[in-house]
């Protein structure tokens, strides 16, 4: 993921990425899970590149103690409230992997872009 991170901001350098990656939320997420998170990640980043103006984006993945979740929040300043509300078919791809990993997803559409993913640990 911070290879990810560390590539898009390569190419798309008058955006800010800052970005805490906990080490031990993604160890404890599933090996079956870590491919679907990476492309929530990507798809993400590709959809704020192709239909954003952000100057900022924020990415944090993790493990609140006091609960047996992962939270991946991925926020841009970039959200245009006169673009046309429907959801297109990369925010539809990011629905479809968390629904896929039986995780809630959560779009906020305000003065940031929000997008907030909750996972359950598998026991």
């Amino acid at each position: 993921i911070k290879d990810l991170i560390d590539s898009w901001q390569k190419r798309h350098k008058r955006v800010k990425i800052s970005s805490k990656i906990d080490v031990h939320a993604l160890e404890v997420i599933s090996e079956e899970d870590q491919p679907h998170i990476y492309r929530i990640i990507q798809e993400a980043l590709t959809n704020i590149a192709k239909h954003s103006k952000a100057k900022k984006i924020s990415i944090n993945v993790f493990h609140p103690n006091r609960k047996n979740k992962i939270k991946i929040l991925i926020e841009n300043d970039g959200f245009n409230p006169n673009h046309i509300n429907a959801e297109g078919t990369g925010l539809m791809g990011i629905r479809e992997r968390v629904n896929q990993i039986k995780g809630k997803i959560n779009i906020n559409k305000g003065k940031l872009f929000k997008i907030i993913i909750e996972l359950n640990l598998k026991e």
